[in-house]
Order: C-alpha cells, then structure tokens, then sequence
C-alpha cells in the first residue's frame, strides 16, 4: 500500500515554501518501545504541487514537539520539522568582505543531449544541480530514479536475472527463467531488448546498489562514486537516446 506524505517546504524552483507530496513510499526510522523518548522520522522524494520539482524531505518529530491547542482545553496539537534538499539559499552576510566563491572547475556541467525526452532531461539536470550542491545522498536517490524513468520511457517493465558470467538464473525446475519486474529486472531488460551493451547492465546495476543504499539505509556515498555513476548514466542515455544521430545516411 502506497503511503503519501505531504509537507510545506522551501522549492528551488519556485523560490519560496510551497506544499509538496511524496512520489514514493517514505523510508521510516523511529525509536523501540521504551526507549526513554519517543520519536520517527521519515525521508521521502517529494514533488512540488506547484511546478513539480523534486525535492529529497526529511520529516522528524518526537513527543516533546507540541505546543498547546487553540481549539481544545489540554489537548496537545504535535508538529514535525521539515529538512528538504535543495535546501533554501543562505542569506549572504553583508559582513563579510571577501564571500567564499564556487570554483566553476570543480563543478559539473549538464552533457548536452539532442534527444531526451523532457521529463527524463528534466531528472538528469535536477541530478547534475544537486550534485554541485554537493548533496551526494540526494544525487545517489536520483540516480536510480532516473533509471526508473528511463525504464518506463522505453516500455521495459521486467526482465531476466541474470548472474555476473552472463547466464540465465533458472527456477527450482531448472528450465524455466527467472523473471522479475523489480529494477533489477528492468536493467536486464534493457540489455534483452537491446537499448544497452552486457557491460553497461553490470554497471548499472552497481549505480543501482548506490541508490538502494541511500534510499533505504539512509548511506551517502563518496563523491567518486557519484560522479563516475553520473558518467555511466550519461553514456546510457547517449546509447539510448541519441546514438543514431551518428549513423552514415547513405547518398541516394
């Protein structure tokens, strides 16, 4: 069952805090009963209900957070706070004669790619502006989402697995192929149907391994492993999408 959340916060978009919505099932982390205090904290991919930005939120509250309720005698209204990624923009102390400047060299700058479909541009620049930002964590998440999309885009919703020496797992009969319609079924499919090379399924599976790890262990990865899987998923949206604008058009 699909849980939705939904949480007031500032939109690099839009500039100001807007209502947003999770797009996925929130991950959970909360304390044991009896712990001394008592408190959950969920993260989520959101989406801006204004423009739809995406934005990583983490929500957290305990029993200590109340204030008292306007409405009813001795009743207590809770509140949680909201941590969102892009963060909001901090104010420049006008104190400072000599701000600190982000060296261009050391930032990534979008591939340009003639094909893309809109949304799935769209993700793979959100993925680029976070990642100078240098919020890796959020990166990771975005990268297997953008595997997700791409998946969809091109119909493949399932596929063999598949193990590291390129054979087919087998069910307990030992004829019949395992198939799954998880992601990491999908990246085989995409190697079955021929959108991608056996070596560039491997690799893809491992940036999903990445996004796995952020998503569900809350685990930032390196900067190395961000950026070489940026590269990765470049080269997979240039095979994907934009490979045949090399193609010889014989003369007539």
């Amino acid at each position: 069952m699909t849980e939705t959340r939904t949480a007031k916060a500032y939109c690099s978009h839009c500039k100001v805090e807007t209502n947003h919505i999770s797009i996925q099932n929130p991950y959970k982390r909360q304390t044991e009963y009896g712990d001394e205090i008592q408190w959950e904290e969920f993260y989520y991919v959101a989406r801006c209900m204004g423009c739809d930005t995406i934005a990583f939120i983490r929500e957290y509250g305990d029993e200590d957070m109340w204030n008292e309720s306007p409405y009813i005698d001795g009743e207590r209204d809770y509140y949680t706070t909201i941590t969102v990624y892009p963060e909001k923009p901090k104010q420049e102390d006008p104190t400072l004669k000599d701000p600190i400047l982000v060296i261009p060299a050391l930032q990534l700058s979008p591939k340009e790619f003639e094909k893309l479909p809109e949304d799935i541009l769209e993700l793979y620049n959100q993925i680029i502006h976070v990642y100078n930002l240098k919020y890796y964590l959020l990166c990771a998440f975005g990268l297997r989402t953008l595997i997700e999309a791409i998946c969809k885009e091109v119909g493949v919703t399932d596929g063999t697995l598949f193990d590291e020496n390129k054979q087919a797992i087998l069910k307990k009969d030992g004829l019949t192929k395992c198939k799954s319609q998880s992601l990491e079924g999908k990246i085989y499919g995409l190697y079955e149907n021929d959108y991608i090379l056996w070596r560039h399924a491997l690799i893809l599976q491992k940036v999903r391994d990445v996004g796995n790890s952020a998503a569900h262990e809350i685990k930032t990865p390196t900067k190395k492993t961000v950026k070489d899987s940026i590269g990765i998923i470049e080269k997979v949206l240039e095979d994907i999408y934009d490979l045949d604008k090399y193609q010889i058009i014989p003369n007539n």
